[in-house]
């Protein structure tokens, strides 16, 4: 759908290169008209981006000042309240877990060790299986249950939780959202997708073709952040397709076409607008689109 380096390239131009935040991914591009602002989960999903094997060698500059910029900020991530504090958790784990793929570096694994601990407590407290966007938990238990994964540790406790709720109504469907964003309010998570994407991951028993009923028929149009929405539907077709086979595996195959095709119909320079309605490429929509390509191609996020 797309290439990953260009979108590497993107991500450089939302990097802050000097001053107290150096090193922070900018939300949006810094020629843009805009003043620079400080995000740390978009400095960790680029980590991810640069850290993959076809970027690593091109992007080392790009790394190294977002993590020391990740290092300065724990702290405030250890700070923070919920519901953003488990969302940057993952974040974290997504970043560092591919930067420790290709470097030694003990401050980073702890790092990612307190992000674990901090989720394994989270999922502990039982989290509402129908909380939105930043508060969304799916996309929280994918994360961890592939981290967890490949570090060869239990995920059963994550399965317990999903298995509590797995129903699945079409993306078509869902209601509109509306919690805090910059300028405009967030609809960035599709809850179909990221609960498809988590039991993809992490159920052993889910039965898929249940869902077949309840998929896309194109490209979900939405008043806010379409492009990460869409985006999150893919994680869960592309995990879908790892499950299944045949006739089924084909239905999510479909109903991944339109949206691939409207996405890679988007692509600016490797940067992706939220929307239609907003005027500039952003760090963070570029981010889940890379993602969602990521997962399309590849069984898990972590591929060496």
């Amino acid at each position: 759908m797309l290439d990953v380096r260009e979108s590497a390239r993107f991500l450089r131009k939302c990097q802050v290169l000097e001053g107290e935040i150096a090193g922070t991914e900018c939300p949006w591009e810094l020629n843009a008209g805009m003043p620079p602002r400080e995000d740390f989960h978009d400095t960790m999903e680029a980590l991810y981006v640069w850290n993959l094997r076809e970027n690593f060698s091109e992007n080392r500059d790009y790394i190294e000042r977002a993590i020391r910029y990740m290092k300065s900020r724990m702290n405030f991530l250890k700070e923070e309240g919920e519901p953003v504090k488990s969302y940057d958790c993952a974040c974290l784990l997504l970043g560092v877990h591919k930067y420790l793929n290709n470097s030694d570096d003990e401050e980073a694994g702890s790092m990612e060790a307190y992000s674990i601990d901090y989720l394994k407590h989270y999922f502990g407290s039982g989290p509402s299986h129908n909380a939105r966007d930043y508060s969304n938990p799916y996309l929280k238990a994918a994360i961890l249950g592939y981290v967890l994964q490949d570090m060869g540790e239990r995920t059963a406790f994550l399965e317990e939780w999903l298995e509590k709720d797995t129903g699945l109504i079409n993306p078509e469907r869902e209601p509109p959202h509306k919690g805090p964003g910059y300028q405009y309010p967030h609809d960035f998570v599709s809850t179909f997708g990221s609960k498809l994407w988590a039991l993809s991951v992490l159920s052993s028993s889910f039965d898929f073709s249940k869902t077949v009923g309840e998929l896309p028929s194109g490209f979900i149009t939405r008043q806010h952040d379409e492009v990460s929405f869409n985006s999150t539907v893919l994680f869960g077709l592309a995990g879908a397709m790892r499950r299944t086979e045949g006739e089924v595996r084909l239905a999510f195959e479909n109903a991944s076409v339109p949206l691939l095709r409207e996405l890679a119909s988007r692509v600016d320079g490797g940067g992706w607008k939220r929307g239609k309605y907003f005027p500039i490429r952003e760090s963070w929509p570029t981010f889940f689109v890379t993602l969602a390509d990521i997962l399309m191609k590849h069984p898990t996020p972590f591929y060496k």
